[in-house]
């Protein structure tokens, strides 16, 4: 049964709906290249990797784009799907993220076209579970990253930790185990967890407006009784720029959104306008310049990157050279790494695969703020 990563369903407001082409006008390195590679994202209110997929299909004229429904339905996942494979020129599919029918969509292009190569970007489905379908899973590493939360608050000079959470999340396996290996790096480091429900934005009468004041009361009241040295992480998308907003006026510790970005969390909060999410150093400096003014630097930070636009990046790149003949296995870890470390700069390592060799779980270097 797939386990979805329920905070990142409720990152951004849902506005749009539908499939559509990405118009293409620009060029390839290889004009007749025998093969296509397709992109499937979500819409540009969804997820920055519509823009990433935007620009491939402008630098390469082998490269579609599609955009899934926001309304995630297996039945849109597996007919947009479907239909790409439905063009024998299509070789690989890259499917960032990978949502709900992922799995029945894989199987039933496999049924037809075994020779299709599936990569998938699964920040949405359980990574483990998508993985048994597609050719190559890329993920972030959500259990490492519950170690790296609490070390880069360690870092920051925390002495306690709260995690913000309800009971809906809870039911995330991928949530609970983070959350698990969070409590054991505390204790191994001498930090106090704390536990703290908050209104679940979906169930909640007042909905997120109700979990949103909760956290604007709850986290001076915090920092009241356990000073600055309180550091705070939140499982749910939709209260980060108000845990941010109270985090920055009380001078406490924020080590990274839920799903950290360059583009998460602190450019709402700030007005920041992302354009194409095509500079990320460019958006992290105006978030710095930002916590700077608060007073605030150096205890709070994100990723230097987004993992979106990093799926996507590789995930075609991947497909290149896989189309073109310079890799072999489905499922090469090394070719993998190389791709990752070249987009991100070398800000980017694989964890080694061990049940799921096909599976790439990832981390990404923090940027301090």
């Amino acid at each position: 049964m797939m386990k979805r990563f329920l905070c990142l369903l409720l990152c951004i407001p849902v506005l749009l709906s539908g499939c559509k082409k990405a118009e293409k006008k620009a060029h390839t390195t290889d004009d007749h290249a025998p093969y296509k590679i397709g992109i499937v994202t979500g819409s540009a209110v969804y997820s920055e990797a519509v823009f990433e997929a935007e620009r491939m299909a402008e630098k390469y004229n082998f490269v579609t784009t599609t955009t899934y429904a926001d309304n995630l339905s297996a039945e849109n996942t597996i007919e947009i799907c479907t239909k790409l494979a439905e063009d024998p020129a299509i070789r690989a599919i890259v499917f960032v993220r990978a949502i709900a029918g992922i799995d029945q969509a894989i199987e039933a292009v496999k049924a037809k076209r075994p020779d299709v190569l599936f990569i998938t970007g699964a920040d949405t489905e359980d990574a483990a579970f998508v993985s048994q379908k597609a050719d190559i899973c890329m993920a972030q590493d959500m259990y490492s990253m519950g170690r790296e939360i609490v070390d880069e608050a360690y870092r920051m000079g925390a002495k306690r930790l709260i995690h913000y959470t309800f009971a809906r999340h809870l039911l995330s396996e991928p949530i609970i185990r983070r959350r698990e290996i969070m409590v054991a790096r505390c204790n191994e480091l001498g930090m106090e967890f704390i536990d703290v429900t908050t209104p679940d934005p979906e169930d909640a009468e007042g909905g997120g407006a109700e979990a949103r004041i909760f956290i604007e009361e709850d986290v001076p009241e915090q920092v009241g009784n356990y000073g600055s040295g309180l550091a705070f992480f939140c499982t749910d998308c939709t209260i980060h720029a108000q845990l941010i907003k109270a985090v920055l006026e009380c001078g406490a510790i924020y080590p990274q959104p839920c799903c950290p970005s360059p583009f998460h969390g602190y450019t709402s909060f700030f007005g920041i306008d992302c354009g194409r999410f095509d500079d990320p150093e460019g958006v992290l400096k105006q978030i710095a310049n930002g916590v700077a003014q608060y007073g605030n630097t150096g205890r709070m930070a994100t990723w230097a990157l987004s993992s979106d636009v990093l799926m996507v990046q590789a995930g075609v790149q991947y497909a290149i050279d896989y189309c073109e003949g310079r890799i072999t296995e489905k499922a090469d870890f090394d070719h993998m790494q190389r791709i990752l470390t070249d987009f991100s700069h070398g800000r980017c390592k694989i964890t080694p695969p061990s049940s799921n060799p096909n599976c790439f779980l990832f981390l990404c270097d923090y940027y301090m703020l």
